[in-house]
């Protein structure tokens, strides 16, 4: 069987950490960015997020915007502001279409909406920017319009 995800881009792998309340749902995010050849970590609640981006410090975090134990607008707080990570890219990953969840995103400190399901087109275009965020700054809502607010 053939896979159908995208080509891995060259260069270090990009270090993500995955939160999400559904344990398959953040397994199967993380093996589809396994198979990409990026570094991944993933958590099921908000505090185990916490511990595992300060001793990863990823460059950017998938979170949905349910977690268990600590909300994920407190976790994208703290993420920022007491673990350090000024620099990350903060995604919302959710099923929540609609503007309140995002306007609690935004003030949350997320610098994209991303809704679920995931299509391989978004992750791949998602990457794509955070690598060339890693590169030079360019702006990463180009080409991703699924993922802006």
């Amino acid at each position: 069987m053939q896979s159908s995800l995208p080509e891995r881009a060259s260069g270090a792998p990009l270090r993500v950490l995955i939160a999400d309340g559904y344990p398959d749902t953040a397994w199967t995010l993380a093996t589809v960015l396994r198979r990409l050849g990026e570094d991944v970590r993933h958590a099921c609640d908000g505090l185990t997020a916490l511990q595992l981006a300060g001793e990863f410090r990823p460059e950017a975090v998938l979170m949905d915007l349910v977690l268990p134990g600590l909300d994920s607008a407190e976790v994208a707080r703290r993420l920022r502001h007491e673990v350090g990570l000024d620099g990350a890219l903060l995604v919302a990953v959710t099923g929540f279409h609609d503007e309140a969840h995002r306007r609690l995103a935004r003030e949350a400190g997320f610098d994209l909406y991303l809704l679920k399901p995931v299509s391989l087109d978004a992750l791949h275009a998602l990457l794509h920017s955070i690598r060339s965020r890693r590169a030079g700054g360019v702006d990463l809502s180009e080409g991703i319009r699924s993922c802006s607010f």
